[in-house]
């Protein structure tokens, strides 16, 4: 660490474009950062019981509107990176 206040980068195409601090929500984001390019997503889905059923469908449910609008924005692929 530089002393500097840690900044997080939202990190596409393997390049630093943006300040998250930047972005309130995915229709922020500029159409040409996310056209064509694989986009992975970090989605907090926590929604199975311990045998892998869905137990509440709600955040799931609740990501649907951003992978839409990063369809619409043309991404390619979009990977869903959960826990």
């Amino acid at each position: 660490m530089d002393g500097r206040p840690y900044q997080q980068h939202l990190k596409i195409g393997g390049i630093l474009s943006m300040n998250l601090e930047e972005i309130a929500c995915v229709n922020d984001l500029d159409e040409s950062l996310v056209k064509g390019q694989t986009v992975l997503l970090r989605v907090s889905f926590d929604a199975f019981d311990d045998k892998g059923n869905i137990e509440d469908g709600l955040r799931i449910e609740a990501a649907e509107g951003t992978l839409k609008v990063l369809k619409q924005k043309g991404a390619k692929n979009i990977i869903l990176l959960t826990y």
